[in-house]
């Protein structure tokens, strides 16, 4: 799909994409990257456009001593100066899916991308969750979310007190510790 072929989908099914890359919203360049690496699928059900995406959320944890450590997404910065702030109620690491990928595989790709670990291992994951709401990042769109929650122990060889840093193509992703509750 190219972009004046995603415009015409979008724009057929009234989805009005001047709010798209403005605040906390993507762009429609992100859009189509998205579709076009198969991590999201646009469908049409009972006459309306909806964005289907496999999500894994991860919760990542650390012990660090005696003390629980839990990581959480601080922000992200975008090239154009914008700032988004995301409060996950679960997981700082949220990956979505490549078509007919397994969970387990999700998850380690999600921590080698965006937090460059590979020491883990899995405490809990939970079965898929399927939820549909308009799209935060792109307003206007239905999604419907097939979300797994998980949660995973790094080893304290992947442990950096400091935090680490997701660098993409157009913005900068944030992850800072911070002592967990749970013990």
């Amino acid at each position: 799909m190219d972009l004046e072929q995603l415009k015409k989908l979008l724009a057929d099914h009234g989805v009005d994409i001047s709010a798209f890359g403005i605040g906390k919203a993507k762009t429609l360049a992100n859009l189509l990257e998205e579709v076009n690496s198969g991590e999201t699928q646009l469908e049409v059900a009972e006459g309306i456009l909806v964005r289907s995406v496999g999500v894994v959320s991860i919760d990542v944890y650390c012990r660090v001593g005696a003390v629980r450590m839990r990581l959480t997404e601080d922000r992200q910065e975008f090239l154009d100066g914008r700032v988004r702030k995301r409060d996950y109620l679960y997981g700082a690491v949220s990956e979505k899916m490549n078509p007919g990928e397994e969970v387990t595989n999700a998850i380690g790709r999600g921590l080698a991308e965006e937090l460059k670990v590979s020491n883990f291992s899995v405490e809990n994951l939970t079965e898929p969750i399927i939820t549909s709401l308009e799209s935060p990042s792109y307003p206007g769109l239905q999604s419907k979310y097939t979300t797994y929650e998980v949660s995973v122990n790094l080893d304290v060889s992947d442990y950096r007190p400091e935090g680490y840093v997701e660098e993409q193509g157009d913005k900068s992703t944030f992850f800072v510790w911070e002592k967990s509750p749970k013990t």
